[in-house]
């Protein structure tokens, strides 16, 4: 399910984006799902709802380009 986009843009959250956004209501928000968007491919939509009034806000976030050189190697053994 998609739903409006709240918010300015991509990664433009009111706070720090590690942390979770606030709703307008003052309450804190939980991160509901994450969903693939439906245009851009190399972006997702995390959906967040407020735990005091339920609402939700839908947020675009930039998938981050991880190259397989860079994951960690299993020791074999």
């Amino acid at each position: 399910m998609i739903r409006p986009m709240v918010g300015m843009g991509a990664m433009d959250f009111p706070r720090d984006p590690f942390l979770l956004p606030l709703c307008p209501c003052g309450g804190a928000t939980r991160l509901s799902h994450v969903e693939p968007d439906p245009v851009d491919e190399n972006r997702s939509l995390r959906t967040y709802v407020c735990q005091a009034c339920d609402s939700s806000q839908t947020h675009i976030v930039i998938k981050r380009n991880v190259a397989r050189d860079t994951l960690p190697r299993r020791a074999v053994g």
